[in-house]
């Protein structure tokens, strides 16, 4: 999906909270497209696992929160 806006964001990190899916895991998705170095946080580590499986081949990190 394009919307027309192009964004240059290398050099750039973004945390993205509540991402492992939904509306936040599309915005780290996007974020990570347009060049940024993507956290992803969630609470369960399993899931933040699967996130940033799902967003393989881009530039994300992440990082689940403690119990």
């Amino acid at each position: 999906m394009t919307d027309g806006v192009t964004l240059d964001l290398s050099s750039k990190t973004a945390v993205v909270t509540g991402s492992t899916q939904g509306i936040g895991l599309a915005i780290a998705r996007r974020l990570a497209e347009a060049g940024a170095d993507v956290v992803i946080n969630g609470r369960n580590e399993e899931r933040v696992a699967q996130a940033v499986a799902a967003l393989g081949g881009i530039a994300v990190r992440g990082v689940a929160g403690l119990p």
